[in-house]
């Protein structure tokens, strides 16, 4: 999945991998409730 266009934005695409992990983490925290 990597764009082409734009081969500079290495960076950008981390944050945006990050963004979507804490996302995923996020959401199932909130169905798996540990407190």
């Amino acid at each position: 999945m990597t764009d082409r266009r734009r081969p500079a934005s290495i960076s950008e695409a981390k944050k945006a991998q990050s963004r979507a992990q804490v996302g995923w983490f996020t959401q199932w925290s909130r169905q798996h409730r540990v407190d």
